[in-house]
């Protein structure tokens, strides 16, 4: 399958596989306790895949975390849907944002290790983990396994346990009768935002094009101003966490005020990112 600018048949079949991939997962991984507590939340592309099969979507209080309640609940238009769905591609891997519940049921079980070696082996089981450590391959439904960009017999899925910066924005959305939960789309793009100032050099075009189907989606849900405090929440996020290597936004804006790749596709609203930092941290 075409992994860049997939046609709409194969948008549609790698939305199908989405779904598929993501309904297996999280029935072999609930994202749900025995607490009724949120245990993680998917991200990356997979998250964007999922929101664009959604007609509406459940905005999580974040303060009440890892219990889950509803804030704000918001109806999805079909024009956002068909955009959102230009965001479409095979995964390498399995985005997740742990919440401390499911952290700490981790710790415990890594504490007990190797007092009671069969009992950690079979622990381990029931939880994701960094590197291949999620469901093998083979048990995969075979359309689950078309969404991954490699589906290897006798390996497993790599997972990606992904780290937040300021905190975690959640949204339940109901697909085929079931929840999943998966990054707030705000904070999606305060990510991008924020991946783009690191990694710009490397991908130029696919950064560029990922930027702008997401702003031109996301501001029929949000306003240029939500947007911006967005982004900003999460490079104070991460500025604030690399305190001890020096300033970090200002080091990865410079990089990218020099990139000739940099132009007006995703220039504007960096201008008014640096405005509104000056107003607020000046951390650009």
């Amino acid at each position: 399958m075409a992994q860049n600018n997939p046609s709409l048949e194969e948008r549609t079949h790698l939305q199908d596989a989405a779904i598929a991939f993501a309904s297996y997962v999280t029935e072999k991984y609930p994202q749900i306790n025995e607490e009724g507590q949120l245990n993680y939340y998917m991200s990356g592309s997979l998250a964007v895949m999922l929101l664009s099969q959604a007609d509406s979507i459940d905005l999580l209080d974040s303060s009440k975390l890892p219990d889950v309640s509803t804030r704000e609940t918001k109806n999805l238009d079909r024009s956002l849907s068909a955009k959102l769905a230009d965001f479409t591609r095979p995964i390498g891997d399995f985005d997740f944002v742990e919440l401390q519940p499911y952290k700490d049921g981790k710790k415990e079980i890594q504490e007990g290790y190797p007092a009671n070696q069969d009992v950690y082996s079979q622990l381990r089981k029931k939880y994701l983990w960094k590197g291949g450590g999620g469901p093998s391959i083979d048990e995969l439904p075979d359309l689950a396994k078309e969404v991954l960009a490699e589906a290897k017999p006798g390996y497993k899925v790599m997972c990606d346990p992904v780290s937040t910066y300021g905190e975690d924005q959640v949204t339940q959305v109901r697909i085929q009768d079931r929840d999943y939960f998966i990054s707030d789309p705000n904070q999606i793009f305060g990510y991008k935002v924020l991946h783009l100032m690191q990694s710009f050099g490397n991908k130029p075009d696919k950064f560029k094009r990922d930027f702008t189907v997401l702003q031109d989606a996301l501001s029929q849900l949000y306003n240029e101003e939500e947007l911006i405090e967005s982004a900003y929440a999460v490079l104070v996020g991460f500025e604030d966490s690399m305190a001890e290597y020096g300033p970090q936004a200002s080091k990865h804006m410079k990089q990218l005020d020099q990139n000739p790749d940099f132009n007006s596709a995703v220039r504007p609203f960096f201008e008014k990112l640096k405005k509104y930092d000056v107003e607020h941290r000046n951390i650009m």
